[in-house]
């Protein structure tokens, strides 16, 4: 040690021509280095960010975004939601956040109605950058008649339903008349509407589950047309559905041209049925109709037995085939009902991609008037329990707001092409509503 130390003691003579305080402790010299280790500080780190576009929340709502810890339920942090803003969530970096929960608060306030409504998602990804946006679905649109006619279909075998429709969808806002003579049926309408674009589809399905159609064009204000059964053709092309023999069902299908927009409700409709309605339906399948005339379709099947419902959406081609017997596979059992512990057992027939959970509560009161909440939690194919908290900032706001009285309703379970993790993607991350215009879930209710 003594050689080591006159070695490096003539070493930092030579270099410094003296050293202080070296003689003083030899075996443990005095290091210039820096500490390389950095000290913890309260440095807070972004790791969530949502973006409110300009005029997205209605003027009478006040709306607030919530993160959880997804293992203990606490709060991490919260803002208030304002259009035109962009909102970071921020933690300590000795606390980095991996995934968290993010619920969505919306209040409505009215004289004597307040809706709460709370929409939380599961197990978001660290720094998501989240831009709120529409849902990308079209509606029908209202457009000015130019005239008006009359229109009458006489000799129609055996109709259980029958449509009118042309591109801005039905158009059945006029007094209508049926006479009926043994299976045949004559149809009147006064008073047609008649517009800049007129082509009128009359689309036919008999008791016997066969549909025909007919496109009317060239209409013109003040006429009258007339059409009869051997004017109806058949569909191009038809998709089976088994009728089933108990329960609700409702099937629709709305055509579209390439230069056309997709809208909800619009279009010409090849078909609109349902069995509630047209009960005279003796078949055991319905050949639910599509035309070649159109190029894209959206394609709606809803089956209701009991406590489950069947929800199917398809927009594009026309599905491979539609079935509602899938309800006879299910079972839920919910174990524990509540918000903070909820626990069921589920029998699906088949793997789904995701879930979500809905309570609700109301009350009505003279002094406070009708108070809505209510809460829904999504998630994916496995269920995390979800520890329900708010911050007391929130819950003093809105004393209205009837946390404790959420009655669990129904439970959602969905079979769609993309996994949860891609429906958040899509949804807000790098919004991709068209990915998500096509749904399969059964909804099943205590």
């Amino acid at each position: 040690m003594k050689k080591l130390f006159f070695f490096y003691f003539t070493i930092l003579f030579i270099l410094f021509s003296c050293s202080k305080g070296s003689t003083e402790n030899p075996e443990e010299p005095k290091s210039e280095e820096p500490d390389t280790e950095e000290p913890i500080t309260d440095e807070e780190n972004t790791y969530f960010t949502i973006r409110v576009p300009e005029d997205y929340f209605s003027i009478i709502t006040e709306n607030w975004v919530v993160s959880h810890d997804v293992n203990n339920g606490n709060i991490l942090d919260y803002a208030r939601l304002k259009n035109g803003s962009e909102i970071t969530l921020k933690t300590n970096t000795s606390s980095l956040v991996t995934e968290h929960n993010i619920s969505i608060v919306n209040v409505e306030l009215r004289d004597s109605l307040n809706k709460y409504k709370i929409t939380s998602y599961t197990s978001v990804e660290p720094n998501a950058i989240w831009q709120l946006g529409e849902d990308g679905l079209k509606y029908n649109y209202n457009v000015s008649p130019i005239g008006k006619l009359t229109f009458n279909a006489v000799n129609l075998d055996s109709p259980a339903s029958w449509i009118l429709s042309n591109k801005y969808g039905t158009t059945l806002l006029a007094s209508q008349s049926l006479t009926r003579s043994e299976n045949l049926t004559d149809i009147s309408i006064d008073s047609l509407p008649v517009f800049q674009e007129n082509r009128y589809l009359l689309s036919i399905y008999d008791v016997y589950g066969n549909g025909k159609y007919l496109f009317i064009d060239n209409l013109s204000n003040a006429t009258t047309i007339t059409v009869n059964s051997e004017q109806m053709k058949d569909f191009d092309k038809t998709i089976p559905l088994s009728i089933p023999e108990v329960g609700e069902y409702h099937v629709s299908v709305f055509g579209f041209e390439d230069t056309e927009e997709f809208a909800e409700q619009g279009g010409h409709i090849l078909a609109l049925i349902f069995n509630t309605v047209n009960d005279e339906i003796i078949a055991d399948t319905l050949n639910v109709g599509y035309l070649d005339a159109f190029d894209k379709y959206i394609t709606y099947f809803v089956y209701t037995k009991d406590n489950i419902k069947y929800s199917y959406r398809k927009y594009g081609d026309p599905p491979t085939g539609l079935s509602g017997t899938g309800v006879e596979g299910w079972s839920l059992e919910v174990i524990d009902s509540s918000v903070n512990n909820f626990q069921f057992n589920v029998i699906s027939p088949k793997t789904f991609s995701q879930q979500s959970h809905f309570w609700s509560a109301f009350s009505d009161s003279e002094d406070v008037g009708s108070n809505y909440t209510d809460w829904t939690i999504n998630q994916g194919n496995s269920y995390k329990t979800f520890y329900f908290k708010l911050p007391e900032e929130i819950l003093t706001t809105y004393p209205q707001m009837d946390i404790e009285g959420l009655n669990y309703q129904n439970s959602t379970f969905h079979f769609n092409a993309y996994d949860y993790q891609e429906f958040l993607n899509a949804s807000f991350a790098q919004p991709n509503p068209e990915m998500l215009h096509d749904h399969e879930f059964y909804l099943i209710s205590q």
